[in-house]
């Protein structure tokens, strides 16, 4: 369950990444690559600083590919979207909700504090 809600929340940063970037009229090479950092970048930083290793989706390329394939989906559909500033303050909203329940739990099973936990999440 917890490994769906990651993959989710990897769809819901890529979406937000290609929203924000999307309004400043970019290629779509820039808007793909801007949605997977704002996808991965998070979650990255967090490996970095609690050192657990490889980068999650260095071991597990599905959330490269999610990542990756939410950016452009969502790049040619933006255009359609009407009230696309609503949408993007949804998806965020939606997208750190699950990655702090995530980087809590994370954090917690690698043996760190609660205080600790607290900050990654």
């Amino acid at each position: 369950m917890i490994y769906y809600m990651g993959l989710i929340g990897i769809a819901a940063f890529a979406i937000t990444g290609v929203i924000a970037a999307g309004k400043k009229g970019m290629a779509i090479f820039s808007v793909v690559l801007l949605g997977v950092v704002t996808a991965l970048g998070g979650g990255t930083l967090r490996d970095v600083i609690i050192d657990s290793g490889p980068a999650f989706w260095a071991n597990d390329l599905l959330y490269l590919w999610i990542a990756v394939s939410a950016s452009v989906i969502t790049f040619f559909l933006i255009q359609h979207v009407r009230h696309a500033l609503k949408l993007l303050l949804f998806v965020d909203a939606f997208g750190l909700s699950l990655f702090t329940v995530l980087a809590t739990e994370k954090t917690l099973v690698l043996g760190f504090s609660e205080p600790v936990a607290v900050l990654m999440g």
